[in-house]
């Protein structure tokens, strides 16, 4: 999602301004980092991170002023920018920041476009004249009734060579309407308008402020819901992650499934058999549960303790005492002899640790701890390539998921967390034990 908080609405539009107007003037336009640069970082890095922008090559010649051109010269790590209306220039002295400039990736904005505004990326035909021409697919969406074949326009010139451009798009083969998008509502005539949705190709732009598309009110279409401020959405063989404007994405994994599952119940408590198997048992019954593969046993054996349960009682009893001994020795100032306990404890807990786990707690084995360990590992695992990517959202994330048993997820400061799942989901599901 690339629109921010209502109290940056201004800037916000500040920013899509300046892509839009370069949508609607250039077909590979480009904008310059001075120019990103007069306005916060979260109200244009988006832009990048989601490869709207991307860095171009150092250009030949920049704008450095209204009017002025310079003539850009590299010297090893010296750039100079010379103005060639000048018989005897001076060589200006130039940042990298000048000189850099990001290109307009369509094929990005458009996949945001789909994205945002509910389209399918298919289509059901292709005009190489019409895509050559400045005329791009988006994809196609339900309307009312009917389906439309959505286009983005880039630059077609004059009004006169629009209304030609898309009276040829209304002769493309199809069992729809067309809707021909524009970054900025084109300069045509009512009259040229009208004789356009009478052959079925309609005209829209794009809302600055959220880059969303103004569908037509003769449309019976739904309103395009408000993107959510915090969402996990798959996309396959991807998983977008979007947080107040901040948006990334990461490889589908099971510990990204694992996640999803956990996000799509907020407050809501799994087990790591749950989890395995994609559903809870409140969820989907005993009965559903078991035939998805669940175990479900009161007193499996395979869950109690590595050792009998005297043995293990008798070891963290005296773990009890040496710390209670070790605590009051502490607080008479008797250190040295404190220290001597400390010790000791350390040699009985490493003398008993076939019954001892980290910190004086159960060793368990068998089905419920391999599934536990195994979940643990997987979301573990997801959250630091999360983090690789955006470390902010990786932290956001990992604050929020519980991974000790029973597993949860927990928004915070009254975070709504919109999550969509794939199709089937993607799980490592426990063998079955006969």
């Amino acid at each position: 999602m690339l629109t921010s908080t209502a109290g940056n609405f201004s800037l916000i539009n500040s920013v899509h301004q300046l892509l839009l107007a370069r949508l609607d003037a250039l077909n590979a336009p480009t904008i310059s980092l001075r120019e990103l640069s007069l306005h916060p970082d979260p109200l244009w890095r988006p832009l990048i991170r989601n490869g709207i922008l991307v860095e171009g090559d150092t250009p030949e010649e920049i704008e450095f002023s209204p009017g002025r051109f310079l003539s850009v010269q590299q010297d090893g790590d010296l750039i100079f920018g010379f103005d060639t209306s000048e018989d005897f220039p001076t060589p200006l002295p130039l940042s990298r920041g000048d000189i850099t400039e990001y290109r307009v990736v369509i094929p990005s904005l458009l996949n945001h476009l789909r994205d945002l505004n509910g389209v399918d990326g298919r289509i059901s035909y292709s005009s190489t004249d019409t895509a050559t021409a400045g005329i791009h697919a988006i994809g196609r969406r339900a309307t009312g009734h009917d389906t439309t074949q959505v286009w983005l326009a880039l630059a077609l010139g004059s009004s006169a060579a629009v209304a030609v451009r898309l009276s040829f798009l209304a002769q493309e083969p199809s069992h729809g309407r067309h809707l021909v998008v524009f970054p900025i509502w084109p300069d045509l005539p009512v009259t040229t308008v009208s004789a356009l949705s009478a052959q079925g190709v309609f005209i829209a732009d794009l809302d600055p402020a959220s880059l969303a598309i103004r569908w037509p009110v003769s449309f019976t279409t739904d309103p395009v819901p408000e993107a959510p401020d915090c969402s996990l959405r798959s996309k396959g063989a991807t998983w977008q992650i979007d947080y107040f404007g901040e948006s990334m994405e990461v490889a589908d994994s099971i510990g990204m499934n694992y996640i999803a599952l956990l996000m799509s119940t907020p407050d809501g408590e799994w087990s790591p058999f749950e989890l395995q198997a994609g559903r809870r048992t409140s969820d989907a019954g005993v009965d559903d549960a078991l035939k998805q593969g669940l175990s479900i046993r009161a007193n499996s054996q395979a869950d109690l303790p590595r050792a009998a349960a005297q043995p293990v009682a008798t070891a963290q009893l005296k773990m009890r005492r040496f710390a209670q001994e070790i605590e009051r020795l502490r607080d008479q100032g008797r250190t040295a002899e404190a220290g001597e306990a400390q010790e000791e404890a350390a040699q009985y807990a490493e003398e008993n640790a076939h019954l001892l786990g980290a910190g004086g707690r159960v060793k368990f084995e068998g089905d419920r701890e391999t599934a536990r360990l195994a979940v643990r590992h997987n979301v573990d695992r997801a959250l630091k390539a999360i983090s690789a990517r955006n470390e902010r959202i990786g932290q956001i994330l990992r604050d929020r998921v519980r991974l000790a048993p029973p597993l949860s997820f927990t928004p915070l400061n009254g975070e709504v967390w919109a999550v969509r799942l794939p199709k089937k989901i993607r799980t490592s599901r426990p063998k079955s034990r006969k």
